[in-house]
């Protein structure tokens, strides 16, 4: 669930603060050493602003954007003024040799916006779902893309989907030739569960206001589901029959059958969520309970007194896969 919007409200003041953050996993050893773990590839940005002296009408505009965004569901999209182009110090004009994203096989045409980081002999590879279109650069081009250092012209030779940061030739780039892009970006963020819960705003004077904290992470991951999930509850179902799985329903589901060769089913996965559990499925009765998914394989049989938690994957390349275990 992302709504293509800049979060561009020029209030922010002195104190606010951005930056990258990485998820790593830390043990200390009985002999002082260390084992760590990185828990992502790439770092998570995140945004703690601070909004000073600003009118009324500021901070109505501003309250409007988070009621807008539904608090912490809706993610949006804001310029880090630190990182926002693909030149090595982020700031400056962008150019259509800053980074490669690939190389020409004479048969791909469709290739990922990234920005590359390096230090010494470490690279790391930011995707970039988000580039800024030409309405939104000032005194700049949008995309701009070179194919073995020559310049290509955007719509002629390519064009660029700027919701998801990919990039299509008209016709595949030649075998071994590179393709490099320069371009500005925004980062595809949500608010913090702080604001989700609270926007506190304190009024200093009739016509004078602060926000003492506007917190934003980045989505590493902005493609959303919109899905009416019902988070928690449970459903006890005696079956008469097949049963098919529904997070409208519940998310855990009591099973019982007194009949052998029923199953529970899982529905069509092309919007669901991946990830975490989907279900946690108990078999409290008689018989065996199959968990088949939606294409009717069966995934493993409940016997009674077992329970299964059940979550869905993909397989790297436009597919779903169903776990249950």
């Amino acid at each position: 669930m992302f709504n293509e919007i800049d979060f561009d409200k020029d209030l922010v003041g002195f104190g606010s603060g951005s930056g990258p953050g990485h998820n790593t996993l830390i043990t200390e050893t009985d002999d002082a050493g260390e084992e760590r773990v990185a828990r992502s590839d790439t770092p998570r940005h995140r945004f703690r602003l601070r909004v000073i002296d600003r009118t009324n009408e500021e901070i109505a505009d501003i309250r409007r954007f988070v009621i807008g965004q539904q608090g912490a569901l809706l993610g949006f999209r804001v310029k880090d003024p630190n990182d926002f182009t693909t030149a090595l110090d982020g700031v400056s004009q962008p150019s259509n040799t800053d980074v490669q994203i690939g190389t020409g096989d004479g048969s791909t045409t469709q290739f990922q916006l990234v920005k590359k980081y390096t230090s010494g002999l470490s690279t790391i590879t930011r995707t970039i779902n988000k580039p800024t279109d030409a309405a939104e650069v000032t005194g700049a081009n949008a995309v701009t893309v070179a194919v073995n250092g020559v310049a290509q012209t955007e719509g002629a030779d390519y064009s660029v989907d700027y919701t998801t940061g990919l990039v299509t030739f008209v016709a595949p780039p030649t075998a071994g030739h590179a393709i490099t892009v320069g371009f500005e970006f925004r980062v595809p963020v949500r608010f913090s569960k702080d604001v989700d819960e609270w926007l506190a705003t304190t009024r200093e004077e009739p016509d004078q206001n602060t926000i003492s904290s506007l917190e934003m992470v980045e989505l590493v991951s902005p493609v959303g589901v919109n899905i009416n999930r019902n988070y928690g509850g449970h459903k006890e179902r005696e079956m008469t029959g097949d049963l098919t799985l529904a997070l409208t329903i519940a998310q855990l589901y009591v099973l019982s059958a007194e009949t052998a060769g029923f199953a529970a089913l899982l529905p069509d996965p092309a919007d669901l969520p991946t990830g975490p559990d989907l279900w946690v499925v108990m078999n409290v009765g008689a018989e065996d309970i199959d968990i088949k998914d939606h294409l009717d394989n069966t995934l493993l049989t409940l016997a009674t007194g077992e329970g299964t938690h059940i979550h869905l994957s993909t397989d790297g390349v436009g597919g779903f896969v169903w776990y249950a275990a």
